[in-house]
């Protein structure tokens, strides 16, 4: 489970650099400047949610601000450029932001420390 977050992370971040590569190429071939920034814009989306991603092998909190990041680029975006495929990819980059805070809940050794045990108050 503790893969999960970050394979799905690097999967969004591939799809969404290789959509802003296609963007970008096409606005530099056509010499358009909004699609360039669209591009632009995606790629350091994407970079985000890798850099995220690999952050939350080791700590869920931090890996959920840099997703928390990654996601209000990528609605700046959308808005930004009407692009509502960035739209959707803020979306699942929240969710995955979610995803990790609550992960690092579960498995967190302070919470473990703090549990009582539970007893069965000497009956068998």
């Amino acid at each position: 489970m503790r893969y999960v977050v970050p394979v799905l992370s690097a999967l969004v971040a591939l799809v969404c650099a290789w959509q802003s590569f296609e963007l970008a190429s096409v606005g530099v071939t056509n010499q358009i400047p909004q699609l360039e920034g669209d591009g632009g814009a995606g790629m350091v989306f994407s970079i985000l949610c890798l850099l995220a991603g690999a952050v939350a092998l080791w700590n869920g909190r931090v890996a959920g601000g840099g997703y928390l990041l990654a996601g209000m680029e990528g609605f700046w975006t959308g808005w930004m450029y009407s692009d509502i495929e960035m739209f959707c990819f803020a979306w699942v980059v929240f969710g995955l932001g979610t995803a990790a805070w609550w992960l690092n809940r579960r498995r967190s050794p302070l919470r473990r420390r703090w549990r009582t045990p539970q007893h069965s108050g000497g009956r068998a």
